[in-house]
């Protein structure tokens, strides 16, 4: 009788002191603001995700090509309903086709609000300061008359933009805004307006400094290593950490510790997948 009390006590020491860090991860600021970034955003990626759904149904298999015709496909060939699939294709475009923009502007803007700074400025700045790093692709542009007229900036790939690029987004932004906080709280830089200026205008000038030179530490930055590794940062990362996580994300011990910690967490009643 006293091994089960002494296990017992013993047990709930474990669970008090499990819950007490995960209560600390679950309040630290960065994983709060991503937390709430994505809370904001979510009524984006469900209408994303359904109008994804609706048009990439499978429909009965056709023996002749071996495939599933899918149902966007199918609406496509009526005359009455094909502004579905049209229809489908552009709000999935303006939801889960630019989501790292919108996630990079809210996890800003709950960023800033948590160190009560400027959350618009923070965002536009972060917003900005990831745009800056984006390569833009340039190409070629030849005229029918076979003149060529060099290359073209402002052709940027949509991969930089969607739910591919969030990983490399968030840890850019995070960095921007961290950054912008620290010199919008440097009284040096902050432009301050006479007391009859309306409060928009004072934030706005207050945020000017600071703006400018997190976009400019960012960029700079960014473009230097573009300039003398002759890589760009988002590339590099795609291309060296980003793929040594898929890979290992494919893996069965992966993805057995996600499953397993994610229900481990709920054992002790907090929110495992929420944490993680």
């Amino acid at each position: 009788m006293s091994n089960n009390k002494n296990f017992g006590k013993a047990f709930d020491s474990f669970v008090d002191k499990f819950a007490a860090i995960a209560g600390v991860i679950g309040r630290q600021r960065h994983l709060g603001a991503i937390r709430d970034g994505f809370v904001t955003i979510m009524p984006l990626m469900i209408l994303g995700s359904l109008v994804t759904l609706i048009n990439n149904i499978p429909l009965t298999h056709d023996p002749a090509t071996a495939a599933y015709p899918m149902l966007g496909g199918w609406l496509g060939q009526f005359d009455a309903l094909k502004w579905i699939p049209a229809l489908n294709g552009n709000v999935w475009w303006g939801t889960f086709g630019l989501l790292t923009i919108f996630a990079v502007l809210s996890i800003a803007y709950h960023l800033a609000k948590s160190y009560e700074g400027n959350p618009i400025s923070a965002a536009i700045a972060a917003l900005s300061a990831y745009l800056c790093i984006v390569p833009q692709m340039s190409q070629n542009m030849v005229l029918e008359d076979g003149t060529n007229l060099g290359g073209l900036w402002g052709n940027l790939n949509w991969s930089y933009l969607n739910a591919g690029a969030l990983f490399m987004a968030i840890i850019v932004t995070l960095i921007t805004v961290e950054i912008f906080v620290r010199l919008s709280k440097t009284q040096k830089l902050t432009v301050k307006m006479p007391a009859g200026v309306p409060p928009a205008i004072s934030r706005s000038f207050a945020a000017l400094i600071p703006t400018i030179l997190t976009i400019l530490i960012v960029a700079g930055a960014a473009t230097l290593i573009n300039v003398y590794a002759g890589v760009n940062v988002l590339d590099w990362f795609s291309l060296t950490i980003m793929s040594s996580l898929t890979v290992a994300s494919g893996t069965f011990g992966f993805g057995f510790i996600i499953v397993f910690l994610t229900h481990l967490f709920w054992l002790f009643g907090i929110h495992g997948a929420n944490m993680f």
